[in-house]
């Protein structure tokens, strides 16, 4: 929905001011890191993130990867590449005068950034020889390129993660499917919205289970004292929360009967880990309804019972 109604409009003439990505390039590619301050790549950080349910505290890497997106400034960096090749080929005197005094200016740094700067800066140059199948076959060479080094670039911040103790994308890490870069199939099982909501919250820590809402506390709370509400001793994360947590144990029980009664051997073969990220990625329309049920009444469950929670007593003088 989003490249169909809202990016035409929010990346409206990106062949000129476009350009400006030549501030976030690197190493003939583009610095994500930088590139997520763009209005429009703003714009569809938060589009998407509304869509899923999730607040603005969710990783952009976290959104991306759910929906198997790329972020906008790839599309954007194509189309001024695209156009300034396109630019190139044409015999029409006016439009081959304003090429050449883009090139010129490229070449003198100016303080206004133009496409073929960001060209350059891309790794791409003009062959007089080409035909435009050659020049479409550039394009498309360079996005594909992009995306290759987005790919690359969530993989390396995933891994760094993976090492962390006290980070949404450590858990993300331990859970998601690293091997492909496409919608998770959950979201295309037509699910009530609140059942798919509940997976994508718990996988993506936008949630209010301990060990999120201690990340936000001020000062943090200390890892080790993000205990259960309902347990006070065990650390209340997400692998808690639906393998051990005693609040959830009769919704545990069916999940875990539904479960072994589609592949009898389940609890054999995995481990707990294994087990974890089995369930949060379920791979068919009943297994999701399933798990989202489960992770949906327990989170309300879990928002009640810190509701009715009573403040401590402040301490006698």
């Amino acid at each position: 929905m989003f490249d169909i109604l809202v990016r035409p409009i929010a990346t409206y003439a990106c062949e000129v001011w476009g350009s400006e990505l030549i501030k976030h390039t690197a190493d003939a590619g583009l610095n994500y890191e930088n590139t997520k301050k763009l209005p429009a790549e703003a714009l569809s950080y938060n589009f998407y993130k509304q869509t899923l349910g999730l607040n603005k505290y969710t990783p952009n890497i976290i959104t991306l990867h759910e929906l198997g997106k790329y972020p906008t400034s790839t599309f954007i960096a194509k189309q001024v590449v695209n156009y300034y090749l396109k630019c190139q080929d044409q015999e029409q005197k006016l439009t081959a005068d304003c090429v050449k005094e883009d090139i010129h200016h490229a070449t003198h740094k100016p303080l206004i950034p133009t496409p073929s700067g960001l060209a350059q800066s891309l790794d791409v140059t003009y062959d007089p020889a080409s035909t435009p199948r050659d020049l479409a076959k550039a394009t498309r060479t360079l996005h594909k390129r992009l995306r290759q080094d987005y790919q690359n670039h969530v993989f390396a911040k995933l891994s760094l993660a993976s090492a962390t103790v006290d980070s949404k994308l450590s858990f993300y890490a331990s859970i998601a499917d690293w091997s492909q870069f496409k919608l998770e199939p959950y979201l295309m099982f037509c699910l009530p919205m609140a059942i798919t909501r509940a997976i994508t919250q718990l996988r993506t820590g936008c949630n209010r289970l301990p060990i999120n809402t201690g990340r936000l506390a001020n000062p943090p709370t200390p890892v080790d004292e993000r205990v259960c509400h309902h347990c006070s001793e065990e650390k209340g994360n997400e692998q808690h929360f639906i393998l051990h947590c005693p609040q959830n144990s009769e919704g545990r029980h069916k999940l875990l009967a539904f479960l072994i009664n589609k592949q009898p051997d389940l609890m054999e073969t995995l481990e707990e880990r294994n087990l974890l990220k089995y369930i949060l990625n379920p791979c068919s329309r009943e297994q999701a309804k399933a798990v989202g049920t489960f992770i949906k009444l327990g989170l309300e469950n879990n928002l009640i019972m810190q509701q009715n929670r009573t403040p401590p007593a402040p301490p006698v003088t």
